[in-house]
């Protein structure tokens, strides 16, 4: 099959899911693009993919609900572009990457290519998980991740619920302090008002006078 660059007039993107590490210990270290490269030239063989012909790749790390992010459980989303030959039908190469994926042979080459290039070692024990293929542009997935075993009551954290509990304490506190400053202060200003008078009305004051 011709893979020159005169003949890559074909551009389709892809976007896929992996859950084993995060961008951050992605881009620690260039041999978890070199793997990932290779992986997914692997993933092509009629017509084939040439990791040249793979351009553009840019990870980010999945946003997750999980209570407790453990490493093992990071997902990553790597979006890249792929220049190929018109002569083949997208569907021909689309086909092709999702069986990689759906069929398990990519996280197996994966993990292979973990061992075969030094420092992609979070590789090893890397799962891909999903794909999906376009003729446009894919930006990276920003979809949330929720904990199978966590429900829409967990969403609150220990340290949130007790922020709202110590807020609400406050709040009645200062609204308390509020009330007895009015009322002791309408007291003592009608106590005040009430001697002023026992004053102008005491007959030796008005005799003197």
């Amino acid at each position: 099959y011709p893979t020159s660059s005169t003949t890559n007039n074909l551009i389709f993107y892809a976007s896929q899911s992996i859950v084993g590490l995060t961008a951050a210990q992605y881009y620690s270290n260039a041999s978890y693009a070199t793997a990932l490269t290779n992986t997914i030239s692997q993933a092509f063989t009629s017509p084939p993919v040439s990791i040249n012909q793979i351009t553009n790749l840019v990870v980010t790390t999945v946003s997750s609900r999980r209570r407790h992010l453990q490493a093992s459980s990071a997902t990553i989303s790597a979006a890249y572009q792929i220049a190929v030959n018109s002569q083949y039908s997208l569907g021909s190469y689309s086909t092709q990457l999702e069986s990689s994926v759906n069929s398990g042979s990519f996280t197996t080459n994966l993990q292979a290519n973990a061992a075969a290039v030094p420092g992609a070692t979070l590789f090893a024990t890397s799962t891909a998980t999903a794909v999906t293929v376009a003729t446009t542009p894919l930006a990276p997935t920003s979809s949330p991740v929720t904990s199978p075993t966590s429900s829409n009551n967990n969403n609150l954290s220990g340290g949130a619920i007790a922020g709202i509990v110590i807020g609400c304490v406050a709040f009645v506190g200062m609204a308390g302090a509020a009330v007895w400053y009015f009322l002791m202060g309408g007291n003592k200003n009608s106590g005040l008002a009430q001697q002023g008078v026992n004053q102008f009305d005491n007959p030796v004051r008005r005799q003197s006078t």
